[in-house]
């Protein structure tokens, strides 16, 4: 006995040495540490002894052929397995070996262990795929193993997959093919992994036919995405919309282009990710829209030929675009020599010619043509009018055109807008039209009338600037009424107009003196119907009228706030002086004027009061010296009221008390001075001096105002039997007006200062 793997073979109590000598007996030996293992391969397993060791053979038996050889090491390769199957094996050496010459020897040995491992084994379950909607038959699904040895197989298994039922939805993910419960022989000696396969479920064709459409040319055709059918959705999976469209649609698409096809996208439902659609367009069909292209019915004169230019017809239907630029007209009538009357010749229309014509069924219908009398061209004649004068037509302001010999048009009664008085300028030219021709011979006419034109010239207009008077280093302000005008009509007016002068400036000189007052533009009622010529004006500018010197008021010193008082002014009737106006004063009685004394009276008033505006203009400045401006300003009044006392007598009735009004004004501008006199005493800053200057000027004009409406009130009671003369009185008051109007503003500009 040995270690592990090595024998001592006793015979018959022969020594072993003896033995190999004398028999052909090889001893064999594998000397190994531990248990070898070799991996399952089939029945082709390559395996050889560890380290064998053997005793006898050819180079010891004393027997054998002579010279014999042989390499006992093909033994170590050509051992036995008890079993080519996984587990605990055994081996041995082969039982028998030939030496190189032929001799047999018997081979001993013992079995020695072994253990067979499994072989690794790879399964793939193969991918496959699915349309949405159907099952999937596992059973059909592919799979292969490698290294396999022969004589082994694989004769079932179980592929399993969460994917394979008909309603699992179309993923973006593949879905796990597995598989299990292989069968097959030989199998216990792998050891078996399954690689998985992918599932996926792809999208399931489902067809969308477009409807077909039909369209008449000119409509536009509006789909609501519901015009289809569709084929292939399961379950409960809907397609509820398209996006249809066509070129067919739009009103002006071309019937030439038809048919159009229809197009679908974007559609809309449910559970259509699991789809593959596939839309199939449709047709629209256009058709045809109506036309009418019916020839004008025409007339001629007798003897006469009548031209057609290709556009004597009217259409119906047209659409968009399109137009019937011509067509070819006939007739039989047109010729010069067809007789006149009867029931007229047809006026045959064929092949016309525009644009977009092929989208229409054109029907043609034709025309009449009547042959007639002449025409007869009555035409007023052109005229002119002065602005303000009535014109007059005798009936013969007309000429005449086509009228044969023998025949005439003695007159024709003729209306225009602009034959009255009041006609304007702006509205011309105005029509003069004809009618109602008186002559002979007419009634075999077609009478056809030109209307003739009325211009109403304008109306020469003088404009003439007043002359004016100022003194140097006052600034003087046109009030845009300094003028005088001649030769206004219908009640037109000039209300204003822009006053310029260079001696208006206080830098302007008495040297330079005198300057012209020039006349810009006009405004007022009816100017436009004007000619106007602008006279100018002389403005003079002298040095001789110099602010009265007044002495300061005494220094009050009360701090008593300035109260208003209440000014009560009256005008006299010239029948009773005593007592005032009183509520409906129909007029005054007073002694009436003659034309020249009124317009001396209103010439010696404006003169007067253009001395007060100078005199008001000379006073300085108030916020320079307040006392001696508010001082001058009552002198100026008081001057003015004296100067018109002086011509009371002259004055038109209603205004022989005039002076006493403007009086009672110059007393309300000094209670306004001596109220400020006494708040200027107690004042303590420049801030407050100016206020209480501002409201004494502000209660002045308050004075002025008053005085104002108490002279309109009386202008507005002037009487005179003749109206030429009422009018120039009213002037005079209304000059008295303008003059106070001057002192009003030159207090306002004090105000603001």
């Amino acid at each position: 006995m040995g270690f592990h793997g090595f024998l001592v073979v006793s015979q018959d109590g022969v020594d072993q040495a003896r033995l190999y000598s004398v028999d052909p007996v090889i001893s064999a030996f594998d000397f190994q540490e531990g248990t070898p293992s070799r991996q399952y391969a089939g029945t082709t397993l390559d395996f050889s002894a560890i380290d064998p060791v053997f005793y006898g053979g050819p180079s010891s038996y004393f027997f054998g052929p002579l010279f014999d050889d042989g390499d006992l090491s093909v033994l170590g390769d050509q051992v036995i397995l008890s079993s080519f199957n996984v587990g605990e094996q055994t081996y041995r050496f082969p039982t028998t070996y030939v030496s190189d010459q032929g001799q047999v020897y018997d081979v001993r040995s013992f079995e020695f262990p072994i253990i067979i491992t499994p072989a690794p084994l790879e399964v793939i379950v193969e991918d496959t795929s699915k349309a949405y909607g159907t099952q999937l038959d596992l059973s059909g699904v592919n799979y292969t193993a490698n290294t396999l040895f022969p004589g082994d197989s694989i004769t079932g298994g179980i592929v399993i997959s969460e994917g394979a039922a008909a309603d699992v939805p179309v993923s973006d993910n593949a879905y796990f093919l597995g598989l299990s419960g292989l069968t097959g022989s030989g199998l216990s000696n792998y050891s078996i992994s399954i690689v998985p396969g992918s599932l996926r479920v792809v999208p399931r064709a489902v067809d969308v036919e477009i409807d077909d459409a039909q369209k008449t040319y000119g409509e536009e055709i509006v789909f609501d995405g519901t015009e289809f059918t569709v084929t292939g959705l399961l379950g409960e999976d809907t397609l509820s919309s398209l996006t249809i469209k066509s070129d067919g649609q739009p009103a002006e698409a071309p019937v030439t282009d038809s048919p159009y096809l229809i197009d679908g996208d974007d559609p809309v439902g449910t559970g259509l990710e699991n789809y593959n659609i596939r839309i199939f367009p449709g047709e629209l069909t256009l058709t045809p829209a109506p036309l009418t292209i019916t020839a004008d019915d025409q007339s001629k004169p007798f003897g006469t030929e009548f031209v057609f230019t290709g556009t004597e017809f009217t259409v119906t239907g047209l659409l968009n675009e399109d137009s019937v630029d011509s067509a070819n007209l006939t007739s039989d009538g047109a010729a010069p020599g067809v007789p006149l009357g009867g029931e007229g010749f047809v006026i045959v229309i064929t092949d016309p010619e525009g644009e977009g014509l092929d989208n229409y069924e054109i029907t043609l219908v034709n025309g009449i043509m009547i042959i007639g009398p002449g025409n007869l061209t009555i035409t007023a004649n052109d005229q002119s009018k002065l602005y303000g004068t009535e014109l007059t037509f005798d009936g013969t302001e007309f000429t005449v055109a086509g009228l044969a010999e023998g025949d005439s048009v003695d007159s024709v009664t003729l209306n225009s807008d602009g034959t009255p008085v009041t006609a304007q300028v702006a509205d011309g030219p105005f029509a003069i039209i004809p009618s109602d021709p008186v002559g002979t011979g007419l009634e075999k006419y077609t009478l056809i009338f030109a209307d003739g034109s009325l211009t109403v010239i304008q109306a020469p207009l003088t404009v003439t600037a007043n002359d004016q008077l100022k003194q140097e280093g006052q600034t003087f302000t046109f009030a845009g009424t300094e003028f005088t005008v001649t030769g206004l009509l219908n009640g037109d007016t000039v209300d204003s107009a822009v006053l310029t002068s260079d001696g208006a400036a206080a830098e302007a000189s008495v040297d330079d003196s005198p300057f012209d007052i020039l006349i810009g533009e006009l405004t007022g009622t009816g100017v436009d119907n004007y000619d106007v010529t602008r006279v100018n004006g002389v403005f003079t500018v002298d040095n001789i009228v110099v602010p009265p010197t007044v002495n300061p008021m005494p220094p009050w010193s009360s701090t008593l706030p300035n109260p208003t008082d209440r000014l009560t002014l009256s005008l006299f009737t010239s029948q009773n002086r005593a007592d005032p106006v009183q509520g409906n004063v129909q007029g005054f009685d007073g002694p009436q004027q003659s034309l020249g004394d009124a317009r001396t009276t209103l010439a010696l008033v404006d003169s007067l009061s253009s001395d007060l505006e100078l005199a008001v203009r000379s006073c300085g400045s108030a916020d320079q010296d307040f006392t001696n401006y508010m001082a001058c300003l009552s002198e100026s009044l008081d001057t003015y009221a004296n100067a018109l006392d002086e011509i009371v007598n002259d004055l038109p009735p209603g205004l022989e008390n005039v002076a006493a009004t403007i009086r009672t004004a110059r007393d309300g501008v000094n209670a306004a001075a001596a109220r400020a006199q006494r708040r200027l005493a107690g004042a303590t800053s420049a801030s407050e001096r100016r206020a209480i200057r501002r409201d004494a000027l502000t209660e002045a004009r308050g004075a002025i105002n008053q005085a104002q409406d108490e002279i309109r009130k009386a202008i507005t009671l002037i009487r005179a039997d003749d109206p030429e003369v009422a009018a120039v009185q009213r002037n005079t008051g209304a000059r008295i007006i303008q003059a106070f109007d001057t002192v009003d503003s030159e207090l306002a500009r004090a105000v603001e200062l």
